[in-house]
Formats: structure tokens, C-alpha cells, sequence
């Protein structure tokens, strides 16, 4: 899936809510994490290294970094978010996380990399 950044709740007269790309960006990757990890949520500390990558745009040939929007510790946001009650109880925990993001080459499309170590 393309990564996508943790969008800010909207208030209206009616109350808050999450923008639908982010729900929905958080169920898919919470669905992904569900069919992978089997165990119970876990209670300690966590370190996380996760990777961003995008689709290039044409106009970047020679790019290797994603150096415009979106925010990387928004498209973070958006994964600790969706693992919270699957791989930790809450994002509380993660006590080390290192981010980054790229492009991929021309053709593929974009994905997110994550390497959970549980301490």
C-alpha cells in the first residue's frame, strides 16, 4: 500500500472524526499486522525501524530520498496507531524508532517496511 500520513481529526458542528483516508489507511495495515502476528499484544518496551517508500514521480528521476510531504512522523503515526492492541498495547511503549523514506524504482508501487525488536 502507498504510505499515508496521520491526517488531523476534524471538528465539526456534529463532533470530531478521523478522515477517511487515515481510517482506512489504519484498518489495512492493522488487518496486515493481524494476519502476520498471532501472539497477544506485548507489555514492554519496544524499539521499531520503520521505512517508507513511494511511488516516484517523473519528474524526480535521480532521486533516492522522499524529501517532500508527507511528514515522516505523520506516515509514522499512522502505523503505530493501526499496531496498537496487535503488537504492543499502546505507542506509549515504543521507547526507540528510527524512520525513514525513499522511492522505489519506476514500476513498483509504494509499501511500508517495519522491524519491530520487543525488548
Amino acid at each position: 500500500m502507498e504510505p499515508v500520513a496521520k491526517a488531523r481529526a476534524r471538528v465539526t458542528t456534529c463532533g470530531t472524526y478521523t478522515p477517511k483516508k487515515t481510517k482506512d489507511a489504519e484498518k489495512l495495515i492493522a488487518w496486515s499486522l493481524r494476519d502476520k502476528y498471532k501472539d497477544k499484544p506485548h507489555s514492554g518496551p519496544v524499539s521499531v525501524k520503520m521505512e517508507f517508500y513511494f511511488r516516484r514521480p517523473k519528474a524526480r528521476k535521480k532521486a533516492v530520498n522522499h524529501v517532500c510531504r508527507p511528514d515522516l512522523t505523520n506516515l509514522a503515526k499512522t502505523v503505530e496507531d493501526a499496531a496498537n492492541k496487535i503488537l504492543w498495547d499502546d505507542d506509549s511503549q515504543i521507547i526507540s524508532l528510527q524512520l525513514d523514506k525513499y522511492y522505489v524504482p519506476y514500476g513498483q508501487g509504494g509499501f511500508i517496511k517495519m522491524i519491530v525488536e520487543f525488548l
